[in-house]
């Protein structure tokens, strides 16, 4: 009897292991995490101008053909441009859009007034004490 009841046991730990793997994915999406749309725009322009930064140091190294580089100096180009025309089109301040403009370009760091530790421009709370900034 005891046998049965391990047997079980074993079962329904072995569903909830294996659950998981054959189980619907949940397809993450990087602009769920951004605030606003604002903030999806200027995410999605940092990584476009790092991009096409990477893609200027490429050729410069000489691992590009000039005709890959200039299609894809394009491709970067015209999602640049799409990326602008969203900033554009929202009804957000020019100083919002400003401030915005800052946060991408600004690596500079700040210190929570709590604890004194180093946090992320743009981040409402402090990543380790938690209090709003």
């Amino acid at each position: 009897m005891i046998w049965l009841l391990y047997a079980a046991l074993v079962m329904i730990s072995g569903y909830f292991v294996l659950a998981p793997l054959f189980g619907k994915t949940n397809n993450f999406d990087l602009g769920l995490c951004a605030e606003t749309e604002l903030d999806r725009l200027l995410d999605r322009k940092a990584v476009n101008n790092k991009g096409l930064n990477d893609l200027e140091f490429e050729y410069k190294m000489g691992r590009l053909s000039d005709l890959d580089f200039k299609q894809l100096e394009t491709s970067y180009k015209n999602e640049a441009a799409i990326i602008l025309q969203g900033i554009e089109q929202l009804d957000v301040p020019k100083i919002e859009k400003e401030k915005g403009n800052k946060k991408g370009l600004s690596r500079a760091s700040t210190k929570c007034p709590a604890c004194g530790a180093e946090t992320a421009p743009g981040k409402k709370f402090c990543a380790d004490c938690g209090r709003r900034l």
